[in-house]
């Protein structure tokens, strides 16, 4: 999510800034968010914009794991308050949907990664093209960031939040257009940030 935010602001403001994501992990709990656990990725936003600014990384570092909120109002990031757009494919073009929504802007989606099997969190790099390969229920929130083509098959290039030592420095290659992992099926796109 935080990765969204950074990007509307940039796209915005010019420069790209790197947002704390603890603050969300730590302060956000009565929100229906849960850390790394899941949650709300709209009822994020709600928490998000109720603090009113944003902390950046260096000031409210990463910790993998649920603190103590620690947030103050300080040297932040204001952030514009305004509802993010969210959709959800009700009739079958959810990738082409979302293929205008990251011509707008990184837009955070849903996609279903398995809980039975090592191959989504063993990914070094190429482009996922297997059912397979995904879980069977939506559960896990990253960015789609771009789209390319390698060797004739379309792909959304997805950022995740496993960090930069997973998949291809942190990102992964999905297969366009045939609901691989269930691309397309919810997306949040954020405001940005005037």
């Amino acid at each position: 999510m935080t990765s969204a935010i950074e990007a509307g602001i940039c796209l915005d403001q010019g420069a790209l800034p790197s947002l704390s994501e603890q603050v969300i992990v730590d302060c956000c709990g009565g929100y229906y968010t849960h850390g790394c656990s899941g949650g709300s990725v709209i009822q994020a936003f709600d928490c998000v914009y109720d603090l009113v600014s944003m902390p950046y990384d260096s000031n409210y570092a990463y910790t993998a794991k649920k603190g103590t909120c620690k947030y103050t109002y300080g040297r932040y990031i204001p952030l514009y308050r305004s509802q993010p757009f969210y959709y959800s494919n009700k009739d079958g073009d959810g990738e082409d949907m979302l293929s205008f929504f990251v011509c707008y802007a990184p837009t955070i989606i849903a996609i279903a990664v398995p809980t039975n099997n090592d191959r989504f969190y063993m990914y070094r790099g190429g482009i996922i093209d297997e059912h397979t390969a995904c879980g069977k229920t939506i559960n896990h929130a990253v960015v789609a960031v771009g789209i390319g083509e390698e060797n004739g098959v379309p792909y959304w290039l997805v950022l995740n939040s496993w960090g930069t030592q997973w998949g291809e420095d942190g990102f992964v290659r999905i297969k366009r257009g045939d609901g691989i992992c269930s691309v397309g099926d919810y997306s949040v796109v954020p405001p940005m940030s005037h």
